[in-house]
């Protein structure tokens, strides 16, 4: 009886439309986007300076075409050419982006929940009725919004993280740049940690510690310099794991990431890490199995 008291809970949570969970009253939120014309080269600096996981592409109707992540700039690095400034000048995003995971301010949590899952996206655009887009979404910003709330708060302190961990790939911290991005790109790790260190480099942290706006220019002047030296010559890039019990539930790497920061680290045991996608993406599959 208690656990369909609890079911019926949980259902009515996910039952509740984005407008009210999210606080979408104002159809005049802040957006940032880029158009489908756009070079590349102009919209990274939006992706990193504004700590996004990714932005919007639109048409001349302002209809919402893809979505630029870190996972296409990415995979833009991987084949860059000897003059980098000239090969992101001319790439529009309307080449690169990928099909847009759109949502009405009125969806039901668990549409939003299911479609973030079973696509495997990292960001979704929320539009309003006319279809026009008003902000951006993630995963974790509806996890985030549900994650103090009953009964998934005691539902996740049952649930032992390493369920929601992944297998830490280590390598040389000798590595290239360049090697670094072929890894991330070619095995689906969305982390990798330096041996012997006790650093860790994620996609994001790559693409914002070398392409933001502040290190673009270096880049493009001297991109052999950045693709060739070792990733210890960038800080930035560099993200420190933290160690915590193998012990720890997912409720609790869930409120360790919201103190330390969404971008880093968790470090289970020797060989299990999660970052903020991996939790975000196994509590969102509880609560669709939870909630069948």
């Amino acid at each position: 009886m208690v656990i369909n008291e609890k079911e019926n809970e949980l259902n009515m949570t996910l039952s509740a439309p984005l407008v009210k969970k999210l606080d979408l009253q104002s159809e005049t939120q802040h957006l940032f986007y880029v158009r489908e014309s756009t070079p590349l080269l102009c919209a990274i600096p939006w992706l990193t300076d504004a700590r996004l996981y990714g932005v919007p592409v639109i048409d001349e109707r302002m209809r919402v075409t893809g979505t630029i992540t870190h996972d296409e700039v990415l995979q833009v690095m991987s084949i860059m050419d000897d003059d980098p400034k000239r090969f992101l000048q001319k790439l529009r995003t309307e080449e690169v982006v990928t099909p847009p995971l759109v949502f009405n301010i009125y969806d039901e949590l668990k549409r939003v929940i299911t479609e973030f899952v079973e696509r495997k996206k990292l960001v979704g655009v929320v539009v309003n009725a006319s279809g026009f887009p008003i902000t951006t979404i993630t995963l974790c910003d509806v996890v985030k919004s549900l994650i103090d709330c009953e009964p998934l708060r005691s539902l996740l302190a049952d649930v032992n993280a390493i369920s929601a961990s992944m297998r830490v790939k280590k390598v040389p911290m000798e590595l290239s740049v360049k090697d670094v991005i072929s890894i991330l790109t070619s095995n689906g790790s969305s982390a990798i940690e330096l041996d012997d260190t006790h650093f860790c480099v994620t996609r994001v942290s790559l693409v914002n510690g070398l392409l933001s706006s502040f290190k673009l220019y270096q880049f493009l002047n001297h991109p052999h310099q950045f693709l060739n030296s070792s990733v210890l010559n960038d800080k930035d890039v560099l993200l420190p794991a933290h160690r915590i019990s193998e012990k720890s539930s997912i409720l609790d790497v869930g409120y360790y990431l919201r103190r330390v920061g969404e971008e880093q680290i968790v470090k289970l045991n020797d060989i299990h890490y999660i970052g903020v996608q991996s939790l975000c993406f196994a509590i969102g599959s509880i609560l669709l199995e939870v909630s069948a």
